[in-house]
């Protein structure tokens, strides 16, 4: 969650949008359903992993398979429950599919984030590990040229933050 959400305020920084500070609170928040859902998905493990051994790309849809419901949907639940404030709320319901945001820049925002998170630095190719929602980069006004600078920039800071943690 920490990465997602330093990069998520990179990437706001890098667009120019005025949500640096919205990013980085939902980027913190964007998998909280994760943690309440947990329970049941373990309660239903051998049908959840049944699904993620001939999807291993698709937990999302496992959840829904198994739950009826996915953890994205459970987080804004929270948010609302929690009074985050509804453009934060909104992108973590669709950080998974932020085309559905009704254009929710900080839907987009989390999804790249998302993506870029779990980026290995080792590879070379410069590209998101996680699927990038065709459109989402443009959507940002981002290039896929722009992505390797923005994990840079957020793995420095992340290192920084450690370094003054530790």
């Amino acid at each position: 969650s920490l990465t997602v959400a330093v990069t998520s305020a990179t990437i706001a920084s890098r667009t120019g949008l005025p949500v640096r500070d919205e990013a980085f609170m939902a980027g913190l928040l964007h998998d909280a359903g994760k943690i309440i859902l947990d329970p049941y998905v373990m309660e239903r493990k051998s049908a959840y992993d049944a699904l993620r051994k001939y999807h291993p790309n698709t937990p999302l849809l496992a959840e829904q398979a198994v739950l009826g419901f996915d953890h994205a949907e459970t987080g804004f639940a929270l948010c609302q429950k929690w009074n985050i404030p509804a453009p934060q709320a909104v992108a973590i319901r669709f950080h998974h599919q932020p085309s559905r945001s009704g254009g929710s820049p900080l839907a987009y925002i989390l999804h790249v984030a998302d993506a870029l998170a779990a980026f290995d630095p080792a590879a070379t190719t410069g590209s998101p590990a996680a699927p990038v929602e065709p459109g989402a980069l443009a959507h940002l006004k981002l290039g896929r040229g722009d992505l390797a600078g923005i994990i840079t920039e957020a793995a420095d800071t992340i290192e920084t933050l450690e370094d003054d943690t530790y």
